[in-house]
């Protein structure tokens, strides 16, 4: 219970840190005493993608300090026989234009993985607006 605490803790800094430059809007907000106006994200909005399952560990940290935004999945592993890193699931946004994708991962050994999955999603998103502007 307190390795899990301290966890959410140490993301909600790191993620202070890492949403410091994410665009936000002014928004009108009606409160029962006045109208007011308040700041929120600006869309898209932000995708946290933890790498499965390590990155479970950092989910709630991350989202407790970007509460809007959007969760994505992706589980890697590597190949024992290969040592190549496979991507077995990924649960993303079809278009990740103009998206600020925020990967966790804690098992920074190497790097290996979180590159992996940082050429993942760049070229997932490649070959999708590869493929939209063929079909214009």
């Amino acid at each position: 219970m307190i390795f899990r605490q301290v966890t959410e803790e140490l993301v909600m800094l790191l993620a202070y840190e890492a949403t410091r430059d994410l665009d936000v809007v002014d928004v009108e907000i009606e409160t029962p005493v006045t109208a007011t106006t308040g700041t929120q994200i600006a869309k898209p909005r932000p995708l946290v993608v933890p790498i499965l399952r390590a990155g479970l560990g950092m989910l709630d940290g991350m989202v407790r300090m970007a509460p809007t935004a959007e969760v994505g999945f992706l589980g890697m592993i590597r190949d024992d026989e290969t040592l190549d890193i496979v991507t077995y699931a990924e649960r993303l946004p079809k278009d990740l234009t103009g998206r600020h994708v925020f990967l966790l991962d804690p098992m920074l050994a190497t790097g290996g993985t979180l590159a992996e999955s940082i050429r993942f999603l760049y070229e997932r998103n490649k070959s999708l607006l590869g493929h939209q502007s063929s079909s214009k």
